[in-house]
């Protein structure tokens, strides 16, 4: 849902006439680009699909190191080490 449609009191508000209409428009626009070029739908999922992969693949990485890295020592104080 687009921030237009959502008063500044945060609740969203029941779509108009003129926001389905825009909308109707918009669907209409993509299934024309999309019969004109059946491979255009095909490459938009697979680009989404990379995207999503490459995010959920950085967020375990990160994930990892911080579970990997030691805490950050304090200035002053002596890290205790057992022999």
């Amino acid at each position: 849902m687009r921030s237009s449609t959502i008063p500044k009191g945060g609740v969203a508000m029941q779509p108009d006439r003129r926001l389905h209409e825009s909308h109707v428009q918009k669907i209409e626009s993509f299934l024309k680009q999309v019969e004109a070029s059946p491979r255009l739908l095909t490459m938009m999922v697979d680009r989404r699909r990379k995207q999503e992969k490459d995010h959920q693949q950085s967020q375990e990485t990160a994930s990892r190191r911080r579970s990997e890295e030691p805490p950050p020592r304090r200035k002053g104080h002596r890290t205790i080490v057992q022999v």
